[in-house]
């Protein structure tokens, strides 16, 4: 998985987007409460 970065959806929360390593296809993904956080909050500095 290639991490491209985060949105942030106002009824989903933070959505991980990414680049699927098999098809190539870009994804999103929601997180989940024992995602990294801090990690996450770092991907959204990236923009």
């Amino acid at each position: 998985m290639n991490q491209y970065g985060v949105e942030l959806d106002s009824k989903k929360g933070y959505v991980i987007v990414f680049r699927c390593k098999r098809c190539g296809a870009i994804r999103r993904n929601k997180a989940a409460n024992d995602d990294n956080m801090d990690l996450i909050i770092k991907l959204t500095a990236r923009h």
